[in-house]
């Protein structure tokens, strides 16, 4: 896509057969929209025995923010859930190391480069592929809600969780 005016996005978005718009209530009345995220192509035709390749963009306001990755999160359990997917795939530009640990961090995994796949400036430039099975996903969520329970983590002042035993000790076990 080598058009990326308003009309040419909001067009090629326009026929992507799921199209989501993550964001935040702020108060009963109002949604921020943060982002989007939309299928490429769905592939298979059986529950449970498709994948698809997918894509997303959150805006500048919310990047490293704690509600970037629930956003994610939730972004990509509705498509895997939804759709009845084993994996989503997605491609990037290989020097685009901040989508890398975002996507690393919620449970893709790279496997491999596409050469010539990506226009930047005009030119053909390898693309890096990762995938996020959805057994890696569920793995992600588990240890994340784990990790908020245990830690109590902020969520901005909104609500915090308080912790009811003494935190654990890195290498102790946790049911």
């Amino acid at each position: 896509m080598t058009d990326l005016s308003c009309t040419a996005i909001v067009n090629y978005l326009s026929t992507r057969p799921i199209l989501l718009i993550p964001g935040i209530w702020t108060s009963p009345e109002r949604f921020e929209e943060q982002g989007l995220a939309f299928t490429n192509v769905v592939i298979g035709t059986k529950p449970g025995q498709k994948s698809a390749f997918a894509g997303y963009g959150m805006f500048r306001s919310i990047w490293g923010t704690p509600e970037s990755e629930v956003l994610g999160m939730l972004s990509l359990a509705n498509l895997l859930f939804s759709l009845e997917l084993q994996a989503v795939h997605g491609v990037r530009y290989p020097w685009n190391e901040q989508i890398a640990r975002f996507t690393h961090r919620l449970g893709f995994k790279e496997n491999g480069e596409i050469p010539r796949y990506m226009e930047y400036k005009g030119q053909l430039v390898s693309a890096i592929c990762a995938s996020l099975l959805i057994e890696d996903f569920s793995e992600y969520v588990n240890r994340r809600l784990v990790e908020l329970l245990v830690t109590g983590e902020d969520d901005g002042g909104r609500r915090q969780i308080r912790r009811t035993q003494p935190r654990n000790k890195p290498g102790d076990h946790v049911e």
